[in-house]
């Protein structure tokens, strides 16, 4: 097994196993399939509109992930996510100045009936997200992006009424940086597609759509051209450690005030 495909996946799963109450009433999924679909050109965290090709005239892109639920076919009993995307490092890298999101995150704000407004759930604190990005090779990354609800917070539809110009729900949107005038068009790969549900078990029937391409993108004015990008790594296993090393520390301080208090204590 690839050991760095798995992690994302060990963690999604261990954190939903870990809930405290059993599996809620929810509707059954019925089986389309669904695809998850990278849009080319996501010009907002509502842009539900999916693009297989852009050709960007500033010095970013912006890819979003759209999953193509809908009223008629709802995706349901939906508890957490993850997506990865595959882009060439030595071109771009997502973009992680201080005041931005993280590694250039933004999960999806769509309102309205069959939207769960991934962004607003994490907002009023019923869920969390995080990103990290991984080697893949000399030229390649691998950005993933996951969200997860939080006990009580129940199971969510993704069904939205679709159009042409709402072609599902987006989950998340990455702005990457150019960094250098490309050779030939970029491509973007989405892969390691997980959705789960309340009792920790993989949502069937969920397939990652085509890759997206980038034609005539542009250096930024004044950019970092000729350098190499310095992502933003996140170790899945610092959301396991810093817990673990909290409890350690309390109760390391525990001890030792139990021990000075028997030594003030006088012999009866």
């Amino acid at each position: 097994m690839n050991r760095s495909r798995a992690l994302p996946a060990l963690l999604l799963l261990l954190a939903l196993a870990m809930l405290p109450y059993g599996p809620l009433s929810v509707h059954a999924n019925t089986p389309p399939p669904w695809t998850l679909s990278l849009d080319a050109d996501s010009t907002s965290t509502r842009d539900a509109s999916i693009q297989a090709i852009n050709n960007p005239t500033t010095s970013f892109v912006t890819i979003g992930a759209i999953i193509n639920a809908s009223n008629t076919h709802p995706l349901n009993n939906v508890y957490g996510w993850q997506f990865t995307i595959q882009y060439d490092n030595i071109t771009v890298t997502p973009e992680t100045s201080g005041n931005g999101p993280q590694n250039g995150v933004q999960y999806g704000a769509q309102t309205g009936t069959g939207n769960p407004n991934w962004a607003g759930q994490l907002s009023a604190g019923n869920a969390f997200g995080f990103s990290a990005i991984r080697d893949v090779d000399t030229t390649h990354q691998n950005i993933t992006v996951l969200f997860i609800f939080h006990s009580p917070s129940p199971p969510v539809s993704i069904a939205p009424t679709v159009s042409s110009s709402i072609q599902g729900n987006l989950l998340a949107n990455i702005n990457f940086t150019i960094l250098h005038i490309p050779t030939s068009p970029l491509t973007f790969t989405i892969t390691d597609l997980i959705f789960a549900d309340n009792n920790a078990s993989n949502i069937p029937n969920i397939n990652p759509g085509p890759s997206i391409t980038e034609y005539g993108t542009t250096n930024p004015p004044g950019g970092p051209q000729g350098q190499t990008p310095t992502p933003e790594l996140v170790s899945y296993l610092i959301y396991i450690l810093i817990p673990a090393l909290a409890a350690a520390t309390i109760a390391t301080l525990l001890v030792m005030r139990r021990r000075r208090g028997a030594r003030k204590t006088p012999p009866l």
